[in-house]
């Protein structure tokens, strides 16, 4: 039988790690580049390579070779497999093997994989072993009642009391004190063994040592050659691609790439099975969050781009941040002579692509800033609603801007969010379907007469961006319909990654780009990141998938299973595939990877700025990320969009996940939630989740689901560690989730002083559009005053009966004034009419540009204005 050479996961990056250090270091790496080889092709020459002076008894059949610059790389050698384990200095070697002391070579389900087993249990230099991960409870919980009552079969009253109350603070050595008077010698080496991995918080190897004592799992040293042929590559481990003309040169490239590319070469074979499977028609992958599902698009689009030559792959997502990395990815994962047939953008860059030949006049149109003034789109949106700039064309819109807001609902965000779902939903040629459609993902009710008025106002608002020379990214494909005919199916294969969130129309504008063919369409998603609310339907579009060609991966292998137990917890604390809206995705269960990190935490500041400046601190720290440009940190803000972060990231020289960033050159990004998506950091901090933050108490309630994917985005996003903060009361989103799962303290007992002290950011619509000078509300004109969160929720015949008379009167105060000398208009608005003048005599400004205090103060005052309503009514 032929001898077969796999690598451990940790290899790559061993060997990555000792290249970038160069020197000796480097000709380390070349050495155990000529070990392999030898392996593989020079068998007889293996007893030639220089092994170490001393054994080594804490890993079974481990031989270690010496090679430059005190450099030793560890292989396990057992029967006709070699595993190449991990490269490094003496220090990081003997570290790497005290994490994985009684490591064995076991066969599990047809797979080959690592298990830790003590080799002599009253030895303790061959005992399994390893620092306690502090995680909360007993450790027996950890494990199913089935496992447990096979560990307990024939122990006495004692024994077993004294197993049950063992906790992760306890010592490797109360675990053996416990065990070692167990008659059974069996079963002293296996309940030791469970309960120090259980301490260690490696649930899934304390399970698999169970097997193997059940013998479900079988040592390789006990299989035959024909089973050891047989087995595939596991989740750690995989074979050695010899065969591959490429290996050579995509391991060089590999080896040279940046630390968070990790897995880019690492694939486990469940992922690896659908990066080389070939589909007859459409196909689709769903997978949680952290399963790689990335990962697979990339390799895969990469496989395709060998296999087609003759047409070029695209791979296409929404966020501009994620199309970004993903490019980035690419370049370092595709060897140069494919590299360039690969193309990755963002949906809006292949629309403007597009509409640059189609209309090459109006190029400076299709953007998201407007080329006349710099304006962003979101500033052009609220002066064309407000009717600013002595632009009426929005006065369409009163009548369901008013119903709104007497239903307590921000009109001019659900009124943004239905034109996009609109325009998700139905070409130009077929609006007028929206008259009678079901509004799928919409919760509240609309009649025709207001669905004529969004109609009326969304064909003046795409009239206002052509005039001024913008555009949003569903304006992009609104644009392009008229040219659908002309679209040419040049691409031989896509790849969709963030599928949930596309919208019908735009599925249907890439189905054209791609002729139907094998492997012409893969799209990747998860229900649990739609933070969209748009129309999708796939059969609508033309790309419906069959069920023989829909995967699922379940196994998250990014966080820590602290984070993601706590993720999920405030997932499905909220939300159920019931409540979710798509026909295309389901809400799928997690499998934990055996990752420990850090429990997560739940601070409280003392305001937003000393959020930001707590979490900025905590950051910096040396046990954090410090000067450590191999980790990655993120500061996430709920309750702001992506321009206002920009604009404050602009005072502190910070660079903020916005789709122009790459993710190499820093090691710490501001972003919203949204941007978040598709990257990955060691360390998360989430600020701002106040409960009248997220999720935004200003949407319908059946519509803030999309405010719990943003934030269970945001939070896995995190390898290693996550903060929620918070300086108010605490969003319903964590407090209502399972206490279990975190810490909860404040920002002052992990940060004393901090070296730089920050404010908080601004909402760009607190300023008067024409001075940026403060308007108290005294001062406004009633519409102005209809524009502002304190006028949600007054009635509706309220609101009709100004509306008829506001002309009379210059400011709020002057029709207060007058209506409180009539008697019959003050008989029947007397309620209304006593909360404006409240509202007037607290002198409150319109939200403008305050210290945080004041922010927090004024939020605070509109709840008790709230209540105030409801007392006064």
């Amino acid at each position: 039988m032929n001898i077969q050479c796999k690598q451990h996961k940790d290899y790559l990056s061993s060997l990555r790690t000792l290249n970038t250090k160069g020197g000796k270091y480097k000709k380390a790496v070349q050495k155990s580049n000529h070990i392999e080889k030898v392996f593989q092709y020079d068998l007889e020459n293996t007893k030639k390579l220089n092994t170490t002076k001393h054994g080594e008894s804490r890993i079974q059949h481990c031989i270690k070779y010496e090679l430059a610059g005190r450099c030793r790389l560890i292989t396990i050698q057992n029967k006709h497999i070699v595993l190449f384990c991990f490269l490094g200095t003496h220090e990081d070697v003997d570290r790497w093997i005290e994490q994985h002391r009684g490591s064995t070579l076991v066969g599990e389900k047809g797979k080959i994989s690592l298990i830790q087993k003590s080799e002599d249990i009253y030895c303790t230099a061959t005992r399994v072993t390893g620092d306690s991960a502090l995680a909360q409870g007993f450790l027996y919980k950890k494990l199913s009642s089935e496992n447990f009552d096979v560990l307990l079969a024939g122990l006495n009253a004692k024994t077993t009391i004294a197993l049950s109350d063992l906790e992760s603070t306890h010592q490797e050595d109360d675990i053996y004190s416990i065990v070692k008077s167990i008659e059974d010698k069996n079963k002293v080496a296996v309940i030791y063994d469970v309960f120090s991995l259980l301490r260690q918080n490696k649930i899934e190897e304390a399970n698999k040592r169970i097997k193997l004592f059940l013998g479900e799992i079988q040592e390789i040293k006990t299989l035959t050659d024909h089973q050891i042929e047989a087995l595939i590559d596991g989740d750690q481990i995989k074979q050695l691609a010899t065969d591959d003309p490429h290996y050579s040169r995509i391991f060089n490239h590999y080896i040279q790439t940046a630390s968070y590319m990790d897995w880019m070469l690492f694939l486990n074979s469940e992922q690896e099975k659908i990066v080389n499977k070939d589909f007859s028609g459409i196909a689709k992958l769903l997978g949680i969050s952290g399963s790689g599902k990335t990962c697979i698009v990339i390799r895969r689009a990469i496989r395709l781009a060998e296999k087609y030559t003759a047409k070029n792959i695209l791979i296409i997502t929404l966020n501009r941040s994620l199309a970004r990395l993903i490019s980035n990815l690419v370049d370092y994962a595709a060897l140069p002579e494919i590299r360039h047939r690969i193309e990755v953008k963002a949906f809006f860059e292949v629309c403007q692509f597009y509409l640059y030949q189609f209309e090459p006049n109006n190029k400076k149109i299709y953007d998201d800033i407007t080329w006349k003034s710099e304006e962003h789109i979101d500033v052009i949106w609220r002066e064309y609603y407000r009717c600013e700039l002595n632009n009426n064309d929005a006065s369409v819109l009163l009548p369901v801007h008013d119903y709104l807001i007497a239903k307590s609902i921000h009109a001019e965000a659900y009124i943004r969010e239905e034109f996009d779902w609109i325009r998700s939903a139905a070409s130009y040629e077929n609006r007028k379907d929206y008259l009678n459609f079901d509004r799928k993902g919409r919760s509240y009710r609309l009649e025709k007469k207001y669905r004529a008025n969004l109609l009326k106002g969304l064909t003046l608002w795409e009239k206002k961006m052509k005039a001024v020379g913008v555009t949003d990214y569903l304006g992009l494909s609104c644009a392009l319909e008229p040219y659908t005919k002309k679209l040419k199916a040049e691409y031989r294969c896509i790849l969709v990654d963030e599928s949930q969130d596309f919208g019908t129309t735009e599925l249907a504008l890439i189905r054209k780009l791609v002729p139907k063919n094998e492997n012409d369409l893969f799209f990747s998603g998860d229900a649990a990141q739609k933070v969209s609310c748009k129309h999708q339907l796939f059969a609508k579009a033309g790309v419906a998938t069959h069920k023989s060609r829909t995967y699922k991966i379940l196994k998250n292998y990014r966080n820590s299973r602290e984070i993601l137990e706590f993720s999920n917890n405030v997932l499905s604390t909220h939300v159920s595939n019931k409540k979710l809206i798509s026909d295309e995705f389901e809400l799928l269960n997690p499998e934990y990877a055996n990752v420990n990190g850090a429990t997560p935490l739940v601070l409280e500041g003392q305001g937003l700025a000393h959020e930001i400046t707590s979490a900025y601190a905590y950051m910096q720290t040396v046990e954090v990320i410090g000067d450590n440009k191999g980790k990655k940190g993120c500061i996430a803000i709920c309750g702001y969009s992506l321009y206002e972060i920009e604009q404050y990231a602009k005072q502190y020289n910070i660079p903020v996940l916005n789709g122009e960033t790459c993710i190499a050159k820093d090691n710490l990004y501001l972003s919203d939630l949204e941007q978040t998506k598709g990257f990955e950091f060691d360390y998360v901090c989430i600020l701002n989740c106040n409960a009248h933050i997220i999720p935004n108490y200003l949407k319908p309630e059946k519509e803030q689901l999309t405010d719990l994917a943003q934030l269970y985005v945001a939070m896995t996003r995190a390898k290693l560690e996550v903060v929620i903060s918070f300086s108010d009361k605490l969003s319903n989103y964590i407090s209502l989730s399972d206490q279990r799962y975190y810490l909860e303290d404040t920002w002052s007992s992990y940060i004393d002083t901090a070296k730089k002290n920050f404010s908080s950011p601004e909402k760009f619509d607190t300023f008067t559009p024409s001075d940026n000078k403060i308007k108290i509300y005294g001062e406004m004109t009633f519409n102005e005053f209809l524009y502002t969160k304190d006028a949600l929720g007054l009635s509706s015949i309220f609101i009709k009966k100004i509306r008829s008379s506001v002309k009379k009167y210059r400011t709020l105060s002057d029709l207060v004034n007058a209506w409180e000398t009539s008697p019959s208009i003050k008989r029947k608005f007397r309620k209304e009419i006593l909360y404006l003048k409240k509202l007037i005599n607290n002198n409150m400004p319109s939200a403008v540009k305050y210290p945080l205090p004041t922010i927090l103060n004024r939020s605070q005052q509109h709840r008790k204005n709230k209540e105030l309503k409801k007392s006064i009514c």
